[in-house]
């Protein structure tokens, strides 16, 4: 584009046609005698020269000038991205700095709540027995009214009670501090076990839960931590599943794993909160208008559990035809 321009440019036409009328008028003016004279020659060769290395000198000037523009140009490139260079050192020290502080913060955030919640737990856990002394050896002495009044204040403590342990093994689960022993189980065993303790629930709400016999191999795992997270999803589908709904456990055996899989015919779960399920305290707007009780705490400790034993968990679901769940753990012990 460059030479295609100079080739263009004004002076140039100007010294090509002046080059071009002068060896014209040469040869017309000239007869052919004098032309062919030596020193003729040698002029008119002297004068092409001078014409050519005018040219040269023009078209060499043209350059010098347009490579200092462009250096000019590059120098303020390179000027700019130094000062970028700069401020994104400026804002990496800062983002660092706010991460160190955001650490500090969340430290002690867990700190606080690790106090609160132990501190929490002793009134609480005394307050448990005491209603359930009153309750199973003063009952007689109890109008139904006083009584429905104790069973009230027992259920709010129980859940207060259930929030202060999720909130210390949700905490425990971010610090890293929660550790699994390894026992030889018998997971179908495990899942009958979680259904067994919630098999009352189940009946108040006309839900049948049916579980699919099959032999499995024994796994390796931490017994009361899995037994802890089938009841979270098990707990889960009976509430947020309509009376006379369904909940069924199925399993599948893979080669190198055991796959548990719980299905309910209950609200679902809206697509576009799909990926906040196993964040802390979510829950969705279905799921607080039909259960107005729960943390939020419990799939987020349950997806932590199962990492532990280098297992996954996930689901799939469509809002008001049910919920799925798939928990994946390996036969044999972590290396």
């Amino acid at each position: 584009m460059k030479k295609n321009h100079e080739k263009n440019s004004p002076t140039f036409q100007i010294i090509l046609s002046f080059l071009s009328l002068y060896i014209a008028i040469m040869l017309a003016l000239f007869p052919t005698e004098i032309v062919n004279d030596i020193w003729v020659q040698w002029s008119l060769i002297t004068v092409l020269f001078l014409i050519v290395f005018m040219f040269q000198f023009y078209v060499l000037n043209e350059k010098v000038k347009s490579e200092r523009e462009y250096n000019k140009k590059l120098e303020k490139v390179v000027k700019e991205q130094e000062e970028s260079a700069k401020l994104l050192i400026r804002r990496d020290t800062e983002l660092t700095q706010a991460n160190i502080r955001l650490k500090e913060l969340d430290k002690t955030k867990s700190e606080f709540v690790s106090v609160a919640a132990h501190q929490l737990r002793t009134p609480l856990v005394g307050v448990k027995w005491g209603l359930d002394s009153v309750l199973d050896n003063e009952s007689d002495h109890l109008t139904d009214k006083q009584k429905k009044i104790l069973e009230n204040i027992k259920k709010s403590n129980d859940i207060m009670i259930r929030l202060v342990a999720d909130l210390l093994k949700s905490e425990s689960m971010e610090i890293g501090a929660q550790k699994m022993r390894r026992d030889q189980v018998d997971v179908k065993n495990l899942v009958e076990d979680a259904v067994s303790y919630l098999v009352g629930r189940a009946k108040e709400k006309n839900i049948n839960i049916s579980v699919e016999n099959i032999s499995l191999p024994d796994i390796f795992i931490d017994p009361e931590r899995i037994r802890e997270v089938f009841q979270n999803l098990l707990e889960n589908s009976i509430n947020y599943t309509p009376e006379g709904g369904e909940v069924l456990v199925g399993f599948e055996r893979n080669e190198d794993s055991v796959t548990i899989k719980i299905t309910d015919t209950g609200i679902g779960i809206p697509e576009d909160r799909h990926n906040e399920v196993f964040s802390k305290f979510f829950r969705s707007d279905g799921a607080i208008k039909m259960e107005t009780q729960g943390t939020g705490l419990g799939l987020f400790v349950s997806k932590g559990i199962v990492e532990k034993h280098n297992g996954k968990i996930w689901f799939e679901s469509t809002k008001g035809l049910g919920t799925k769940f798939y928990v994946q753990l390996p036969i044999e012990v972590a290396k």
